[in-house]
């Protein structure tokens, strides 16, 4: 990872204060049985400071003599990202994820190097994973992509050479594994959904 990209990684902004699950549970001690629906939504994330669903138009519709207001909604991504860019293919797949990322618009090449990460990091575990899996396709021909990957993920986490994932570790490194961790998944997923597609003849010399 070169020094530029380490340091956009290391700019990933702070969590939200905004997080209305955790203070309706926090104001509803008195009241066991809320308390406990709500805990329910209690991993949903602080929500409108990453993704946002606000009215943002208003429009008045006649019915039958009368005027209905019309609220409409339309979401964002930390705020500076709208609903309409992706729609209109303004912002591409690769901005979408930077914005969410790191809370801003990428400046001139940031985005590309992080596309070059991203698509390294597909191209690395499709490299890692490719002999294995397609073996255990051959195996197990009619397994479905989530199964070979949580037998992928068994076997990444039994040869693990890096830290743990926790936040003790230097945020560019993180969110770098993180990436790739998530790429080596869409990977194998591809592998696997590919492999089923085979015949049995082809699977067998696909994966000699």
């Amino acid at each position: 990872m070169n020094k530029k990209l380490s340091a956009i990684f290391n700019e990933v902004p702070p969590k939200p204060d905004h997080n209305p699950v955790r203070k309706a549970i926090e104001n509803s001690q008195d009241r066991a049985d809320v308390a406990a629906a709500l805990k329910l939504f209690a991993s949903m994330p602080p929500s409108t400071g990453v993704l946002a669903n606000p009215v943002r138009y208003h429009h008045e519709v006649p019915a039958s003599g009368t005027n209905i207001q019309l609220d409409i909604r339309s979401f964002t991504v930390r705020g500076k990202l709208f609903e309409e860019d992706i729609i209109t293919g303004a912002a591409d797949a690769v901005r979408v994820v930077f914005v969410g990322l790191f809370g801003r618009v990428p400046a001139n090449g940031e985005a590309r190097l992080l596309a070059n990460f991203i698509a390294g990091s597909f191209e690395s575990g499709v490299e890692h994973s490719l002999t294995k899996v397609a073996g255990f396709m051959k195996t197990l021909s009619g397994a479905s992509p989530d199964i070979v990957m949580q037998h992928w993920a068994s076997y990444r986490k039994a040869n693990r050479s890096v830290g743990q994932v926790n936040m003790a570790r230097p945020a560019d490194a993180l969110l770098a594994e993180m990436i790739e961790i998530h790429m080596e998944n869409v990977a194998v997923a591809g592998i696997a959904s590919y492999m089923r597609g085979l015949s049995a003849s082809d699977r067998v010399k696909g994966t000699r």
